[in-house]
């Protein structure tokens, strides 16, 4: 035999007391067993003879001492082979049996050709050979893939991944993955399970970055679990995504009239988001950007905005990700003197408290020293609300007509008022909001709400179809100044982008710019002829 079994062998041998003890698989009586070559493994203490002695004589075997576990060569002793009638062989050499062995939720399984002492040998070999390359994490032995979601999250949080980036993971987590193999023991799942979770996303009508996400999610948790030892094998390895059936419709940004119509509204109905929509009018900045903005970041002499900084999802500030982002905006005229009128009026507004205002305090806060920037979700509410008087609302056609209902329901509804308790709607209403609750299946002040939204949007008479958002702002800042002509490079470093994003996610063709197009074809064609 040659040196490399030598040395396996040796490996597996305890030689610390008398009797030479193997440490390595071995079977129910407690013979060792060693896997020499190809598939079946042989008894340890014949290969502990035959390393001593050569070749094991033809018709003999090798039996050991009162241990079977012992391989001790002067513990060892040959005896002739008796000579036993067989069953005759199949036509293929032998017969073949499968054997399987399961070791902490890891199966395993192999054919071997032999009768029963040969598959019990296998058995104990296999189960040695999973014993060895089981995962050594045994806590993780009864963790659900909701449990594995849970962990690899907050290691990722640890890690410092980005808040709206987990934000977005738990979403997938709890919507898409949860519901399919949330319970199924992590060392149990299988490539089949993960392609169910992408079919029910596909059928859900889920976009495919949203199925990207998901997949990002899926192979770095099981990838991190093989890492760390508490699975052996990882099922996420070339998960194959299914195509998605999801079509996008995108609104375009606003046309410069629109951006008249929503400034006008914005003093009227929201005047305290009015400063910050010209703003992110003017500049394309981020809404997070400009919640985060000091007035220290506003330089007067040089007409420039500094945008060094954003809020995050949890209303934290935060360094910007990449370079990019970090810049100077330049300002106009009118934007300028804008932002310092409103410096000055959050001066005044300390003041009337009997507090000055630092050198770092925010330019949009709610805070009488403007020491706390307002946070950004307060701020889309605020804007939620300018789109339902402007007309521009998203919502669902199914929740227009149930507020549509609502709002049919409080003038000309009916409800048995007798033997009930209290006077009718003081501002004389056929029904409550309770009632109309009670009628719809919500709540009182989703019933109050919803009359107020359907109002609003009887009283603007008009739907106008444009992408109110901060995004959409953005949007109208590139493409307003893109279609006037300015350099690629100067509209996206004003957006804090490269140019091939800007190119791809912030230019579009809105509706005047392809007007102008037809335009300018229709005089250089006609013209020509």
């Amino acid at each position: 035999m040659d040196i490399g079994v030598a040395a396996r062998f040796e490996k597996k041998v305890d030689r610390s007391g008398e009797h030479h003890l193997w440490t390595g698989a071995r079977k129910d009586d407690g013979t060792g067993m060693f896997k020499l070559t190809g598939q079946t493994p042989v008894m340890a203490r014949r290969v502990a003879w035959e390393l001593a002695h050569g070749p094991l004589p033809e018709g003999t075997r090798v039996l050991s001492c009162e241990l079977k576990a012992c391989v001790r060569v002067d513990h060892l002793r040959l005896e002739e082979r008796r000579v036993r009638q067989v069953a005759r062989p199949r036509h293929d050499g032998g017969s073949t049996k499968r054997v399987q062995v399961q070791v902490n939720g890891v199966r395993a399984h192999r054919r071997v050709q032999g009768g029963r002492i040969e598959a019990e040998a296998m058995r104990s070999w296999l189960r040695e050979e999973l014993l060895q390359a089981a995962p050594p994490d045994d806590d993780a032995s009864r963790w659900t893939v909701k449990d594995l979601l849970e962990h690899y999250l907050s290691f990722l949080g640890d890690q410092g991944r980005e808040r709206r980036t987990l934000i977005r993971y738990e979403g997938i987590a709890k919507n898409w993955l949860a519901p399919v193999i949330g319970e199924k023991k992590v060392r149990q799942v299988r490539p089949a399970d993960l392609d169910r979770c992408f079919a029910v996303m596909r059928r859900g009508g889920q976009s495919g970055p949203s199925m990207q996400y998901a997949k990002a999610l899926l192979s770095g948790a099981f990838k991190w679990a093989k890492r760390t030892g508490k699975i052996l094998s990882n099922p996420a390895i070339d998960i194959q995504l299914p195509k998605s059936n999801y079509v996008a419709s995108e609104k375009l940004p606003p046309e410069a009239e629109d951006i008249s119509l929503i400034l006008r509204g914005a003093l009227v109905h929201t005047p305290d988001i009015a400063p910050i929509l010209t703003l992110a009018a003017t500049t394309g900045a981020r809404l997070g950007e400009l919640v985060a903005l000091r007035i220290s970041d506003i330089d007067e002499r040089r007409q420039s905005l500094a945008v060094h900084s954003a809020m995050d999802v949890d209303g934290s500030i935060k360094d910007p990700k990449r370079a990019k982002h970090r810049r100077h905006v330049d300002l106009d005229d009118e934007t300028l003197n804008m932002l310092l009128r409103h410096a000055g009026e959050m001066a005044e507004r300390a003041a009337m408290f009997g507090l000055a205002l630092s050198a770092d305090a925010y330019v949009f806060s709610l805070e009488p020293d403007c020491s706390k920037p307002i946070l950004s979700t307060r701020v889309t509410k605020r804007l939620q609300i300018l789109k339902s008087y402007l007309g521009v609302e998203d919502k669902h056609s199914e929740t227009i007509a149930l507020e549509q209902e609502a709002l049919r329901l409080r003038r000309e509804g009916s409800v048995d008022r007798s033997g009930r308790p209290g006077p009718r709607p003081f501002d004389g209403a056929a029904m409550s909001y309770d009632d109309i609750a009670t009628m719809l299946g919500r709540t009182q002040m989703w019933a109050k709400r919803a009359c107020e939204a359907a109002l609003r949007r009887e009283q603007v008479g008009v739907h106008r179809d444009f992408n109110l958002s901060f995004n959409g702002l953005r949007k109208f800042t590139s493409s307003e100044l893109l279609d006037a002509g300015f350099n690629l490079s100067v509209v996206a470093q004003r957006q804090g982008h490269g140019p091939e994003v800007l190119a791809k996610h912030y230019s579009k063709a809105r509706l005047s710019a392809r007007r102008k197009a037809a335009e300018h074809l229709g005089r250089v064609v006609h013209g020509a002829s």
